[in-house]
């Protein structure tokens, strides 16, 4: 709950008793993992830039590193939003085989 909120129902009930619901708590997870996800994708992409720069320099292609389920990391990050909402016995066939697992 905001400050504010709280200090507001605190003055207006003194006798009440906070509780805390499960939803927005869940929510403030998803919406803390979701940020730490694009957070990471910006950091993999500047990665790539660096990594592609080096390559360019040396005259060589550059290829990104390719993990066992043959996804980049970027592609990992993108495609990893709806996977971290689900159980992993609540996936589908594509999306199991899609994963990685570390």
């Amino acid at each position: 709950m905001a400050r504010n909120m709280g200090l507001a129902s605190e003055n207006s009930f003194p006798n009440a008793k906070r509780a805390i619901d499960r939803f927005h708590v869940v929510r403030l997870v998803m919406d803390t993992i979701q940020h730490m996800r694009v957070s990471l994708r910006w950091d993999a992409i500047e990665q790539e830039n660096t990594d592609l720069k080096n390559a360019i320099e040396k005259g060589e292609k550059y290829f990104p590193e390719v993990l066992s389920n043959g996804d980049t990391i970027n592609e990992l990050l993108v495609r990893s939003m709806y996977l971290l909402y689900k159980y992993q016995d609540d996936r589908t066939l594509n999306q199991k085989k899609s994963s990685y697992t570390i």
